[in-house]
Parts: structure tokens; sequence; C-alpha cells
């Protein structure tokens, strides 16, 4: 019963980490495409161009790729191991 116990609050401890670990990502991209972009100063410095993508585009490049690599490595092994 505390081995099922201690395992069910080191998963719930991951998952915890795992939505922390996205939100600390994700907010940024969030406050890029929808707050960033309207302010004229700002917008004028995320429109640079840098090799062929915006400054915006990379940045938001940057930023989501630990959210789909990191934490949602379980999801994408759960969903490739039936096949």
């Amino acid at each position: 019963m505390l081995d099922a116990c201690r395992t069910c609050q080191q998963s719930q401890i991951v998952a915890n980490a795992q939505v922390l670990w996205s939100l600390l990502f994700s907010v940024p991209v969030f406050f890029l495409a929808m707050v960033f972009s309207y302010i004229p100063h700002v917008k004028e410095g995320l429109s640079t161009n840098v090799a062929g993508f915006t400054a915006n585009e990379l940045v938001q490049w940057i930023l989501t790729t630990p959210v789909q690599v990191g934490s949602s490595s379980q999801k994408w092994r759960a969903g490739v191991s039936p096949l």
C-alpha cells in the first residue's frame, strides 16, 4: 500500500514538474504572439530578419521546442509504443 502511494506521489511530482516546465516556455510565447507584437518599437525589433526568418519566429521556435521534446516525451513514447 505504501509503495503504491509513493509511486502515485512520485508520478504526481513528475507531472507537476512537466507542467511548470512547459509553462516556463509557453507563457513567453503567448506574450510574444499576443502582446509584444502590438507594441510598435518591440514589433520592429521582432520583425528583424535573421537567416530568412523573423526574430519573432525564431524566438518562438526556440521556446516551443523544449516543450514539445521535453515535457511531451512521455506522451510521444506512449503513442509510438503500440505501433
